[in-house]
């Protein structure tokens, strides 16, 4: 299930986009909900967590910009695409990482290719099946910071919890998606999206260092850029 947004202040607009977006997923074979705000204060308001938002910059009361800058401090993995009839705004837009800029009156193609680009940057959301002491938990694997092995088990760091696995590091290898992890020496794989800051061959996450083996740095360095260009 995908959850998408859309929140533009002229209800006929917005009920025009839903449905070119409904027919895109539906090609997709992909179930979706899709909420329309009619405001900025009702994207705001909502508790429900999106994965893509499509977002009109001029609205009266509270515009786009600065609707979607409040959003995004909510959620900060939701794609967002941006609706205007002014390229003037659009630089305004970069601060919120806008991965796409849809220009009314909507045509297809546009739709397609903006949902397009979403569903090819939408990785790591295989669950994968850990253990938080004795239970059993699914997570999706996004959520994973980074991993971990001890002598008989890894550690995963997903948020704030620790979660673990009898899985050894070669098995997690092909588990997860390439695309999103790399096993950096024989104690870390490291999540791309969660690196904070990276050089010469030291990478840190929230509060942890971790060195890259020398022999995997350049195909580290490789799988970072290629991650950084297309799913970022």
């Amino acid at each position: 299930m995908i959850t998408i947004g859309i929140c533009d202040d002229e209800k006929y607009i917005a009920d025009i986009l839903k449905t070119k977006i409904q027919i895109c997923f539906n090609e997709y074979g992909i179930q979706t909900e899709i909420l329309v705000f009619l405001s900025g204060k009702e994207l705001l308001d909502c508790s429900q967590k999106l994965d893509l938002l499509f977002l009109d910059i001029d609205m009266s009361e509270i515009d786009g910009i600065e609707a979607g800058k409040c959003f995004r401090n909510k959620n900060k993995d939701c794609k967002i695409a941006m609706i205007t009839v002014r390229s003037d705004r659009m630089k305004e837009a970069f601060s919120l990482e806008a991965y796409r800029f849809i220009v009314k009156p909507f045509e297809d193609d546009e739709i397609r290719e903006a949902i397009d680009s979403f569903m090819r940057r939408r990785i790591g959301y295989r669950k994968i099946l850990l253990y938080e002491g004795r239970r059993a938990v699914e997570i999706y694997q996004y959520q994973i910071m980074y991993i971990q092995t001890y002598d008989s088990y890894t550690e995963f760091i997903v948020e704030s919890r620790i979660l673990r696995s009898e899985k050894s590091l070669k098995e997690l290898e092909t588990e997860l998606d390439g695309r999103l992890f790399f096993r950096i020496n024989k104690k870390y794989i490291v999540n791309f999206r969660n690196i904070n800051f990276y050089e010469n061959g030291m990478i840190s996450i929230a509060e942890e260092k971790m060195k890259v083996a020398r022999r995997r740095i350049h195909e580290f360095e490789k799988s970072y850029r290629e991650f950084d260009l297309k799913y970022r």
